[in-house]
């Protein structure tokens, strides 16, 4: 059963400040939805977890001045109802600092089948200047440096990329309107809405995160927000992982042959099909929930077409949440293949 947070606050052990500010709060509560755990914490989402590894750092809102100080909301109307497997948290913030005055109402959400919705809907009661309002998410270094990501930008194009180990003095995803990758056994995948989301490496600032954050910096900046301009962003968090799943898929075989000697069973993965067609959602599904090893893509060189085949498979690996072979062939033709 959900639970109130007035209740959490009468309670006789409680030791929560009753009083506007929610920075000055001791609140600081786990929070679960479906497989993952997260704590909330100031109005944020923070480290959400599968199986004990980090996925997300942080999600939260920030309003940025002219000078890009960050401006500390004063926190109201705040309730949360939690369950084992779900929980829904909603705020009021009122920015009022250094010329700003903006007000938002904030959703979270999480969901028993592992996603998590945030909302952000805010209006402008003066008018001021902002480098940056919305929302932001911060990707932890470790488990995403060098891994691939897939960029789905505004005009539905998908790029493949990267998180960079090096350190990146530029923007390294741009247009962003859905970012896919794949870290300790989770497919995760985010979507945005209202504004145009970009990534920045936030080790230039001597922070172990990547920051995705709305408004391009190639923008001009400051801009002033009329009285009474609306601003709206969601972003949903998925991980493709149903209630029950195993947290890990590091957990391995092991046949025991003798009582001393142990021995793993052998990586079993999949090819692709030399079919034209991308796999089907209901083929996914299916594949994901074998757990193979890797997706192996046959790549003849000579032939064209061999780009567009590797960028599909490599698509459908992600979907599929496995490792991708490639399988390089040369030669004139199929007869001379190595």
């Amino acid at each position: 059963m959900m639970n109130d947070q007035a209740a959490l606050l009468s309670s006789k052990d409680s030791n929560y400040l009753l009083h506007g500010n929610h920075c000055e709060n001791d609140l600081n509560i786990e929070v679960f939805a479906g497989d993952l755990s997260m704590i909330y914490e100031n109005g944020a989402i923070r480290y959400v977890k599968a199986g004990g590894n980090e996925l997300i750092r942080m999600i939260y809102a920030a309003v940025r001045d002219s000078d890009w100080l960050t401006i500390n909301p004063v926190i109201s109307d705040e309730t949360v109802e939690t369950s084992t497997d779900a929980f829904f948290i909603k705020y009021r913030a009122h920015y009022n600092s250094r010329g700003i005055d903006f007000v938002a109402d904030v959703r979270l959400e999480g969901r028993s089948d592992c996603t998590l919705i945030c909302t952000f809907e805010g209006e402008a009661m003066t008018a001021f200047q902002k480098n940056r309002i919305g929302l932001c998410i911060l990707h932890p270094v470790e488990g995403c440096a060098g891994n691939n990501c897939i960029i789905e930008h505004g005009g539905g194009l998908r790029e493949q990329s990267f998180f960079p180990e090096e350190i990146s003095p530029h923007q390294i995803f741009l247009d962003i309107k859905s970012m896919q990758w794949f870290t300790h056994g989770v497919n995760c995948r985010i979507e945005f809405e209202g504004d145009i989301f970009e990534t920045e490496d936030q080790r230039n600032w001597t922070d172990a995160s990547y920051k995705t954050y709305s408004t391009p910096l190639s923008e001009p900046y400051p801009v002033t927000i009329e009285k009474g301009a609306r601003i709206r962003q969601k972003i949903v968090f998925s991980t493709g992982r149903s209630p029950g799943t195993k947290e890990s898929r590091d957990d391995k075989v092991v046949i025991r042959l003798f009582p001393e000697i142990t021995r793993k069973l052998p990586s079993i993965g999949t090819c692709r099909s030399y079919r034209q067609r991308t796999l089907t959602e209901n083929e996914i599904r299916i594949l994901r929930a074998l757990h193979f090893d890797h997706y192996r893509a046959d790549l003849h060189l000579f032939s064209d077409g061999w780009v567009e085949i590797a960028e599909q498979a490599c698509s459908e690996s992600f979907e599929i949440g496995t490792d991708l072979v490639l399988a390089l062939f040369f030669g004139d033709n199929m007869e001379e293949e190595n």
